[in-house]
């Protein structure tokens, strides 16, 4: 599984690449590990907590039966007593969409600045 500094180094080198290949062989060379992707993110079941950001709590039967077969149990909606499922969606809860408070935020000052550095070389 990636760490924190591995996701926002590919975020911040695709800002500036806006190449996905490139920001692939960037990782590769970087922290000498394949890049997340598919198939190694969906290989660790386990270790991720599946939630939409910014969307209300997931509640069509449809989807909930959906989402049960691939991540039980690891999935954020509103729970009712029949549905042992899912985690409790807690109210405007800013620990669980830190790329709002944080990594956003982050993104426009590198890309600023890079933006910067480039009219300023001109």
């Amino acid at each position: 599984m990636v760490t924190s500094k591995q996701k926002a180094f590919c975020v911040l080198q695709f800002a500036k690449t806006e190449s996905a290949i490139t920001v692939q062989r960037a990782f590769r060379i970087k922290f000498g590990c394949q890049p997340p992707n598919d198939n190694n993110i969906l290989s660790e079941p386990n270790n991720f907590i599946w939630q939409q950001d910014g969307a209300p709590p997931h509640w069509h039967f449809s989807l909930r039966d959906w989402l049960n077969i691939p991540v039980p149990n690891q999935w954020i909606g509103l729970k009712e007593p029949p549905d042992k499922t899912c985690i409790a969606w807690p109210p405007r809860s800013p620990d669980l969409t830190p790329c709002d408070f944080y990594l956003w935020g982050l993104i426009e000052i590198v890309c600023a600045f890079l933006r910067y550095q480039l009219t300023f070389q001109t």
